[in-house]
């Protein structure tokens, strides 16, 4: 697993160089960043990391959103807006959009989080799973709002919520 230093991993921390080098900006028009990986028409994604800890990097800063409520909901107030242009920014149809959404929204009001880019990759599942134990209220709408329609498939020995 990858080590976890403070509130966040440290951007100089080698083990996370790989990880940064899968994000790009998207377009001159957004500061977003989107994960580098080629999908195939079966959906198997062809990027050369080590999976396994991204998508356990990914589970633990999940846990730690559950320390902003406030900032989560802002993330959901906004990510209907979101949501409509990452389907349609470029030839890419995000089949992963709703946790790319909520993701983007959270990282404009909390700042940089290696994890939060980890979550993105490969822990957007557990991403959603835990959003819905820290405020029943305002999150378990969206979740099924979101969740509704989805399906589960394996991607590179881990499971990915695809729409």
């Amino acid at each position: 697993m990858l080590p976890l230093q403070g509130d966040s991993i440290r951007e100089t921390d080698p083990s996370i160089q790989q990880f940064q080098n899968l994000w790009k900006p998207l377009d001159s028009k957004t500061n977003y960043k989107f994960m580098t990986y080629e999908w195939s028409t079966h959906g198997r994604h062809q990027a050369k990391v080590n999976y396994n800890d991204y998508f356990e990097l990914g589970h633990n800063m999940a846990t730690r959103l559950k320390s902003f409520k406030d900032d989560i909901a802002r993330a959901y107030s906004n990510i209907d807006e979101t949501l409509k242009g990452t389907k349609t920014i470029g030839d890419v149809k995000w089949r992963c959009a709703p946790a790319f959404a909520l993701s983007m929204e959270l990282e404009k009001i909390l700042g940089y989080h290696p994890e939060l880019k980890a979550s993105m990759i490969c822990g957007n599942l557990h991403l959603f799973e835990v959003l819905v134990d820290v405020d029943y209220n305002t999150t378990i709408k969206n979740y099924e709002v979101l969740k509704k329609g989805a399906k589960f498939t394996n991607c590179a020995d881990n499971d990915i919520l695809y729409f």
